[in-house]
């Protein structure tokens, strides 16, 4: 349908994807013969826009002549603007982190009665697919740290500026040829610093499970934003290192394996082949207290000492990162990191060019990974398409588990959520605190332990939700094991 169609300069090729609102097509810049991602927006809902893009080429005969939008302006506009013209605040909240080299930097847009047309950077696979088709993501631990920290990276950063993505999953992390990253589609990105737990925002299973009803009942009414993109960063990391999810959705009435993570902190343990210390830090990033999640620089300095994501097989042993590979990993410099398997990953000399053996995209989602069932007792998950062998799980069929009570659950999240708010308002030129220190986690930092948690909202968190505070009684053996690796 697009070849022959012409935007200015741009000669489309083929679609190659969608976004959450518009089609993405390939085109090349007669100019500079370069190749480029053109993302179409429809400027009204309800509507077939491929078809009426078909109906508008036809009647130019397929070469269409439009006015570019000034980016800057784009980029300034305010919530009230957004009432009249929704489709801007998508590229108006890219525009304001596109700076970030692991974010996919917009060229121009331009504008037409029915769409707009946003010239991005083409990059040739994303994690989706890398995860899926290519097994090096799955043996070189040093490739999964790369990866994951610049995700970290990227994230980190739009939220210091401000803007939260609300749907970091795979399809939306491009690659290019030498597994560097570049964060997409911010279709569903916000610029709220807190959300109410009734916004079902995001992909099912990246979903935070405040985002998901996990406080319906409370007096819980908001939560902050961030603390959600920080869970879809867990999840996508069991992803890279396990190639599976750990549950279909983190909502306790209908997944029975996340209701299971509730009661006990080693679930994860049990059910994938991860190592005590793997275990312990993705308790951290995925504790169902969004106020003690861990925040992302401290994921970082994590990724950078971590030893082993798993207990056997090319995970069982990750080197640690130095000073210099950790900054080359953060500013996209040439790594050359080593490629082959029966190798040791720590060789960074060795060259390898052929990355991509076949971009190959699979439609059926089904096939990504390997997901729980969902009959009556909880089941071992099936063989992964990178054949990781996994414990069997079949020992926790007989857990007796009553469901929680939230109701205990009182008021001082959500005053302290208020207050952090109204703290915000105050503030002109950042979202973050004028005194904040990334090397703070976040309940010293919102200062919950201290001023706006009680003690007995404190101790309720550890009786009932053992993985929410992963305390050291219950966590002993995994804290020994991290203080080993520091």
């Amino acid at each position: 349908m697009w070849s022959g169609c012409q935007i200015n300069n741009y000669r489309l090729e083929d679609q190659i994807g969608s976004g959450t609102f518009g089609l993405i097509i390939s085109a090349i810049n007669s100019i500079n013969d370069k190749k480029y991602a053109i993302k179409i927006i429809g400027k009204q809902d309800n509507l077939n826009l491929k078809t009426l893009l078909f109906e508008y080429f036809t009647i130019f005969q397929n070469k269409l002549t439009l006015e570019s939008l000034d980016l800057g302006e784009i980029k300034n506009l305010k919530n009230e603007e957004f009432v009249k013209q929704p489709y801007l605040k998508e590229i108006s909240n890219q525009l304001k982190v596109h700076s970030h080299s692991n974010i996919v930097t917009i060229h121009t847009v331009f504008d037409s009665p029915h769409a707009l047309f946003i010239v991005m950077d083409y990059y040739p696979n994303d994690l989706y697919n890398a995860i899926v088709m290519d097994n090096k993501l799955s043996s070189n631990g040093l490739l999964i740290k790369k990866v994951f920290i610049q995700l970290c990276s990227a994230i980190f950063h739009c939220h210091e500026e401000g803007i939260f993505h609300c749907d970091i999953k795979p399809e939306n992390i491009l690659l290019d040829s030498k597994f560097n990253i570049f964060l997409c589609d911010f279709g569903l990105s916000t610029n709220e610093s807190f959300l109410s737990i009734n916004a079902f925002i995001g992909s099912s299973y990246y979903m935070a499970p405040e985002r998901i009803g996990f406080f319906k009942g409370t007096n819980v009414d908001l939560i902050p934003t961030s603390k959600g993109d920080i869970w879809s960063l867990g999840i996508l990391l069991i992803n890279l290192t396990c190639n599976r999810n750990p549950w279909l959705s983190a909502n306790r009435l209908e997944d029975k394996n996340f209701k299971y993570y509730l009661e006990k902190s080693t679930l994860l343990k049990e059910i994938l082949p991860i190592s005590n210390i793997f275990n312990y830090l993705l308790l951290k990033i995925l504790n169902v207290n969004p106020y003690y999640r861990i925040d992302i620089p401290e994921i970082m300095d994590e990724m950078l000492t971590i030893k082993s994501f798993t207990t056997e097989g090319p995970l069982s042993k990750v080197d640690r990162l130095d000073m210099d590979t950790y900054i080359s990993i953060l500013y996209c410099r040439d790594l050359n990191i080593d490629m082959d398997q029966d190798k040791n990953v720590s060789d960074l000399n060795h060259h390898n060019n052929n990355l991509f053996h076949d971009q190959m995209r699979l439609e059926d989602e089904e096939h990504m990974f390997n997901y729980f069932s969902h009959d009556e007792s909880i089941s071992t998950p099936g063989d992964s398409i990178m054949s990781i062998d996994h414990r069997n799980a079949n020992q926790l069929n007989n857990w007796d588990i009553d469901y929680l009570n939230l109701e205990e659950f009182d008021v001082d999240i959500n005053t302290a959520t208020k207050q952090n708010q109204n703290d915000n308002d105050n503030q002109t030129n950042t979202n973050m605190d004028s005194n904040y220190n990334p090397k703070l986690n976040i309940a010293r930092k919102f200062d919950i332990e201290n001023k706006l948690t009680t003690n007995s909202q404190i101790e309720f968190f550890s009786e009932v939700y053992p993985s929410a505070t992963t305390t050291l009684a219950d966590n002993k053996f995994d804290i020994d094991d991290y203080l080993v690796t520091i």
